[in-house]
């Protein structure tokens, strides 16, 4: 099962357009170097760090859907061995952009020179059965086609590929307020005839970095969803699921109810 706030904005255009729009103006986690990025994702995130290692340890070949600005695919590609292979996806220019420059910083410390592209999630640009493995954290919960996302994952991975996915989880207290937070801005649009109410009015004001896009993406995002741990199962029927846990904020390991469900997933070997 799964919950959703599908929100319109202003610049007009499919949802697919408001989305990029949006990832262009406010890139995830904000933060203006790779040092500051790494700082903040890491102190948000602490079991991620672990966790990428054992992504790393175990694949060879990896494609990143949502790249982002490269916090965590510039990690990987500190941590894969030599003569590996890591392609980060993402659909905004922006984000690509500045990966781009971050991975041009680092220089000579990336053990595997990253590629990174813009496209599209729901028609990813490779050919079937061609890709080891599949990484995508905290990214496809803002897909107007989540599922669509998914069968594009399960298409170009090698049989025996594995899938490493990260989505909102609807029991978490954070994903219970947001969605709250959201509703609210919604009745605050009917009563003001504007759109996006209290988004606008952070554009405007001035509460620092240190929640990075947290608050833009509660407001301003086009597309949030979250999903239960059936709703995961769902999403993931075609793929054999090895492991299912939640994370939360502080969190060295995995935690009841915590907002992000980590599935680790196995395209099956006969599909």
């Amino acid at each position: 099962m799964s919950s959703e706030s599908v929100h319109s904005v202003a610049e007009g255009g499919s949802i697919a357009a408001r989305t990029q729009a949006f990832w262009n103006a406010h890139p995830c986690d904000g933060q203006e170097s790779m040092d500051a990025l790494e700082v903040y994702r890491h102190r948000k995130e602490p079991w991620l760090p672990a966790f990428l290692g054992k992504v790393c340890a175990a694949e060879s070949e990896i494609l990143e859907i949502g790249s982002g600005q490269g916090t965590d695919g510039l990690l990987m590609c500190r941590r894969l061995r030599p003569g590996g292979r890591y392609v980060g996806l993402d659909h905004s220019e922006m984000s690509v952009a500045n990966a781009r420059r971050f991975a041009e910083d680092l220089g000579s410390v990336l053990q595997v020179q990253p590629e990174f592209r813009v496209g599209d999630a729901r028609d990813l640009p490779f050919e079937d059965g061609s890709i080891g493995a599949i990484y995508s954290m905290g990214v496809l919960h803002h897909v107007d086609d989540t599922e669509k996302t998914i069968a594009e994952a399960y298409r170009v991975l090698k049989p025996g590929g594995s899938f490493y996915l990260g989505l909102y989880n609807t029991v978490s207290a954070k994903l219970i307020v947001a969605h709250l937070l959201r509703g609210l801005q919604r009745g605050l649009d009917l009563i003001t005839g504007q759109d996006r109410y209290i988004f606008r009015k952070l554009l405007t004001s001035r509460y620092g970095k240190r929640t990075g896009t947290m608050l833009h993406e509660c407001f301003g995002v086009p597309v949030l969803k979250s999903y239960t741990a059936i709703g995961m199962r769902r999403l993931l029927h075609a793929f054999e699921v090895r492991s299912l846990a939640s994370f939360g904020s502080a969190s060295e390991g995995p935690r009841a109810a915590g907002y992000l469900w980590v599935a680790v997933a196995r395209k099956p070997l006969d599909p």
